[in-house]
């Protein structure tokens, strides 16, 4: 009989396991922003990973620099706000105002009341812009005014100042987008500014350098550094071409620039890719969850966008990237990055498998000292 029921137990066990591998497989991404929540409560005493000021204005906080504000979030939630509104009919179709599912990924999204109030909010999110627009350098660049660690990157990280050629590249839809609504010219005097200033080399105070002949927007610029050691970020090249091609749409640019970025990034993609994984950079950084998320939607689009200009690599690599997006939680403990943030996901998944043992453990220990209080009771009988 005892040999019976351990190998019932032996079998609830497994159940067990092969519940939670399976949970922790599946809600991988919901249980890695759980445990982001305890972490930022833990240091800083709140779960937000970020707030929204009376203006819109999204106030990140990190344990490093506290509380700011960083300028690729004004243009993110700038164009979430954008969304709300009705688009002008005659822009309606135009490239600026085109959808991206890749903004259904980040994991922090805004209230919003009436379309007044995300109507606002896109004003003032371009208008942020207008008026932290830096021309110190003779080009303009929306600074970084704290420093930020980086594996991988010269000397450890970025030192204030530094700028993005993302937020710069990515800048340019939510301007064009703000000139369309409000008819206000600066805001299309600081798109095409900033159309130069991306497409200069990093070298000259630009944002563009090269990788393997390849043309590439770089996402983070220390500019004490040569471009060479940079990181070349997969989505900051994505975003900030988008910026590229929406401006020349726009202005009819004849001697276009976004098509050899967009030959580029296919050209570049298999680079980026980990058995399936996505990486985030050239430097050897692989993607968290959120990110990786956030690659298939960007690479999902890519192939509809460009489709039957693109190389034949780009369609096997989205397919196994979707894969791997379905089971996150199996291909994140294998090539996920190694932090803080990837031992907490594997301390809690073997915390969670254990919780029969220790309450058996617990069970057993109670029922022990019962019996021997029973047995010193009787022996005092």
């Amino acid at each position: 009989m005892n040999r019976i029921n351990k190998y019932i137990s032996f079998l609830a066990f497994l159940v067990w396991v092969l519940v939670v591998v399976f949970t922790f497989n599946v809600f991988a991404y919901e249980i890695f922003e759980f445990n982001s929540k305890v972490r930022v409560f833990a240091t800083t005493g709140s779960v937000e990973h970020r707030i929204f000021n009376s203006d819109g204005l999204p106030v990140s906080t990190s344990p490093r620099i506290g509380p700011f504000i960083s300028p690729f979030y004004v243009v993110h939630y700038g164009l979430y706000y954008s969304n709300y509104l009705i688009r002008p009919i005659e822009h309606a179709n135009a490239t600026h105002w085109r959808d991206d599912s890749s903004m259904d990924e980040w994991n922090v999204k805004p209230h919003i009341n009436n379309t007044k109030e995300a109507e606002r909010y896109f004003y003032n999110s371009a208008d942020w812009l207008y008026k932290n627009a830096d021309y110190q350098s003779g080009l303009p660049h929306f600074i970084y005014k704290f420093n930020w660690p980086y594996k991988g990157y010269p000397s450890g990280g970025l030192e204030a100042p530094w700028w993005s050629g993302l937020t710069d590249g990515y800048a340019i839809i939510l301007l064009l987008r703000a000139y369309d609504y409000f008819k206000e010219e600066k805001f299309l005097v600081l798109a095409g500014d900033l159309y130069k200033s991306v497409l200069t080399k990093v070298e000259d105070g630009g944002s563009l350098s090269f990788i393997k002949g390849q043309p590439w927007i770089e996402e983070y610029i220390d500019p004490r550094f040569k471009s060479e050691n940079m990181a070349y970020v997969f989505n900051g090249m994505v975003y900030a071409t988008y910026g590229i091609e929406a401006y020349e749409n726009f202005s009819k640019i004849s001697n276009r620039k976004s098509e050899s970025l967009y030959r580029a990034i296919f050209n570049m993609l298999p680079f980026f890719d980990r058995n399936g994984w996505s990486d985030y950079d050239l430097l050897g950084n692989s993607n968290n969850i959120k990110y990786h998320k956030i690659h298939v939607a960007l690479l999902g689009d890519l192939l509809k966008r460009k489709n039957g200009k693109i190389k034949e690599d780009a369609a096997s690599i989205a397919m196994r990237w979707r894969w791997t997006a379905q089971n996150p939680g199996v291909y994140y403990l294998l090539y996920g990055p190694r932090g803080v943030a990837y031992y907490h996901f594997v301390v809690l998944l073997f915390a969670v498998i254990n919780i029969p043992a220790l309450l058996y453990v617990i069970i057993s220990y109670r029922s022990k000292r019962n019996d021997e209080i029973m047995a010193d009771y009787s022996n005092r009988g």
